[in-house]
């Protein structure tokens, strides 16, 4: 997560903490149970931006995996195929020429 974002977050936790119990201690009971309760906001806020910033990390980390798996040796596809089947990058083999059909007979 932006360490700026839970600067902020960390901040308007502190000043709406702060302003909580400045006002508790002037005795003005509605501006200390709207001050906690304002103080609450930035503390939902910065556990959702932890939970979506574990989110995203686990994202890339699964498209990383998957780009890791799914990456083809073309060279060794050209070496064991035919033309046809190297142009056509694996998709259509041309069964006269193709070295799998000749070293398979």
């Amino acid at each position: 997560m932006n360490r700026s974002i839970t600067a902020l977050h960390l901040g308007a936790i502190g000043v709406t903490g702060w302003a909580a119990l400045a006002s508790g201690n002037h005795d003005s009971v509605p501006w200390t149970i709207a001050f906690a309760g304002a103080s609450l906001s930035p503390v939902i806020a910065l556990v959702r931006e932890t939970s979506l910033a574990d989110e995203r990390w686990l994202r890339r980390q699964a498209a990383t995996e998957l780009r890791r798996r799914d990456t083809v040796d073309w060279e060794q596809i050209q070496r064991a195929c035919c033309p046809t089947g190297w142009a056509t990058r694996g998709t259509a083999h041309d069964s006269a020429t193709c070295n799998q059909h000749r070293s398979a007979a």
